[in-house]
């Protein structure tokens, strides 16, 4: 194993490892900003896909999110993987490659690095991740992966579907089902929901799987449950842009004479006869009996608060999350803010932003950082964190925003 030091460029050109590092401005429209100092609008590789011993450049858009210059500084940490957990054979280590920024008044630049792949090196993706910090603060991370092919393979259309897995987080194939659910999630039986999926072609080619539809009522027992019907699969044939998705679905209607108390409803995504992706979602049943009980009680009050746990990427042991508090039902502004939870997978946090964190095991304490300590009715704060894993990074089932529950959305 070879470990290549990145503090001299020249250096690194002539062994072939990082190809060039720039900083550059940029014709990128600016989004909304979530709040701290600055955010990383979008990463990616150029191209997303190469043959072992083929090079590729990652580019990344810093966004200055306030009305005066900033200093700051990007630095690139390179890893390359073959889902082993440790550095594959004949795969060289990278060292942090440090670079400077300097961002105008509400304004944005890129800022790329170029990486060079071994063809003695048996990695699949090499993983790239960027960290802008001003001073000793983290304000923003991302990361992207390179997917890298044998070295005696060729980017085909057809391989770049086939080994492209990095392009989507926590994707082992060229397509994944990014979320499926059910609106309403809870009916009373004999009414109908919308089962809808989005679908993320994770290749740089368009392609046309098609999406089958299973669904079955489930009951206190394995069998069909008295009075339901058996669904028929459904099928139809999707068309997804290179790296976009789209979103699809169909409706299901329950039985007031079915005594189900859920319907299970599974999307299988399949190419060439070949299964994608699958993923399931589940409708509640309310029997008609049971929503004429409940019709006289009192409602329950409205959740105080809301939590939008998202990732934002994620490779084989990272994950970079973003998470967003919405104040729905504290009558006056929230000044200062604790949100507590728990892991349920081994996920242990190595920085954040836009918060201060606490972690005893598997418990997380997120405190608001100085200005961003308030939330007024209806009003919203975001952070974000970066963390390791080992064996599960599932997210959270529950959030406490100063000891109220939060509702998960």
């Amino acid at each position: 194993m070879r470990r290549f030091a990145v503090a001299s460029l020249s250096l690194i050109v002539a062994a072939g490892a990082l190809v060039v590092g720039t900083v550059f401005a940029t014709n990128a429209s600016a989004v909304s900003c979530s709040g701290g100092t600055l955010q990383i609008n979008v990463m990616t590789f150029n191209p997303p896909t190469v043959a072992a011993g083929q090079s590729s450049t990652v580019t990344a858009v810093v966004q200055n999110c306030t009305n005066a210059p900033v200093q700051a500084n990007a630095t690139f940490y390179a890893r390359y993987q073959d889902g082993s957990g440790s550095i594959p054979p004949g795969c060289i280590v990278y060292d942090p490659f440090p670079r400077t920024l300097s961002l105008p008044a509400s304004g944005l630049v890129s800022i790329s690095a170029g990486y060079s792949t071994f063809a003695g090196c048996s990695a699949n993706q090499l993983t790239v991740n960027l960290s802008i910090s001003v001073g000793s603060t983290t304000e923003a991370t991302k990361s992207a992966a390179l997917n890298i092919l044998g070295p005696s393979a060729s980017v085909s259309p057809s391989a770049s579907a086939s080994a492209s897995a990095g392009i989507c987080a926590g994707s082992a194939t060229a397509v994944q089902i990014t979320s499926i659910a059910f609106n309403p999630p809870t009916v009373v039986a004999g009414q109908s929901s919308d089962l809808t999926v989005v679908v993320r072609n994770c290749t740089s080619q368009p392609i046309q799987p098609m999406a089958q539809f299973y669904a079955r009522f489930q009951g206190s027992s394995g069998s069909i449950p008295p009075g339901c019907i058996v669904y028929d699969p459904f099928v139809k044939q999707l068309t997804i842009p290179a790296n976009g998705q789209v979103t699809t679905g169909v409706g299901y209607g329950t039985f007031a004479g079915c005594t189900a108390t859920g319907l299970i409803a599974t999307a299988s995504i399949s190419l060439g006869g070949t299964t994608l992706a699958s993923r399931d979602a589940t409708l509640n049943i309310i029997s008609t009996s049971a929503s004429a009980s409940t019709k006289s009680s009192p409602p329950p009050p409205p959740a105080k608060c809301t939590v939008n746990y998202s990732r934002a990427s994620e490779w084989s042991g990272g994950v970079v999350v973003q998470v967003t508090i919405t104040n729905t039902g504290f009558a006056a502004t929230i000044s200062g803010w604790t949100l507590a939870f728990a892991f349920p997978g081994d996920q242990k946090i190595t920085n954040a932003w836009n918060t201060t964190v606490t972690q005893t095991g598997t418990a997380v304490s997120a405190a608001n950082a100085s200005y961003n300590a308030t939330i007024a009715p209806g009003g919203s704060v975001s952070f974000g964190f970066q963390a390791s894993w080992h064996t599960s990074d599932a997210n959270p089932t529950a959030f406490q925003l100063n000891q109220a529950a939060c509702v998960i959305v």
